[in-house]
């Protein structure tokens, strides 16, 4: 067995303990939905409409392909993304919140670039710190592009 395969279903399984867990917290509870409704109905939905419900006005974004600061930046960056194809259903395969850190463990079918007729999943993560009722911060693996402009 691929050995990474048994890594990343260790760890699932150790946040999946967590994200199923009967001690949240209400204010974790309020937080990891928070977080699912805004990833599911704005996020995946690349709807900008609705994103001063969820964002504080002091928001913070630590991708790099989110050039302008603050919620101005988040709605350039979905705005972008909607002129690409987007996935028609959640990716999220694992859900867990740590006090106002929640972590979603992301999976997406991509085309195998040694082998243009096959295709492998990806994992990757987005992080989101929720505080007063909005999400103030986010993190996740994304890096600039080859060839960005600097």
């Amino acid at each position: 067995m691929d050995s990474r395969k048994v890594l990343i279903g260790l760890a699932a399984g150790l946040l999946a303990a967590n994200a199923f867990g009967a001690d949240r917290s209400a204010e974790e509870k309020h937080n990891l939905d928070l977080v699912m409704n805004f990833w599911n109905n704005v996020f995946m939905k690349r709807d900008t409409t609705r994103v001063g419900e969820f964002f504080a006005d002091n928001y913070v974004d630590h991708n790099p392909n989110v050039t302008a600061p603050g919620i101005p930046g988040l709605v350039d960056y979905l705005k972008y993304l909607a002129t690409r194809p987007a996935p028609t259903e959640s990716d999220v395969v694992v859900a867990t919140v740590d006090g106002e850190i929640v972590t979603l463990i992301r999976k997406r079918t991509l085309p195998d670039p040694k082998d243009p007729g096959k295709t492998y999943e990806a994992f990757g993560f987005d992080a989101m710190r929720v505080h007063g009722g909005k999400i103030v911060e986010h993190w996740d693996a994304a890096t600039l592009p080859s060839g960005a402009p600097k």
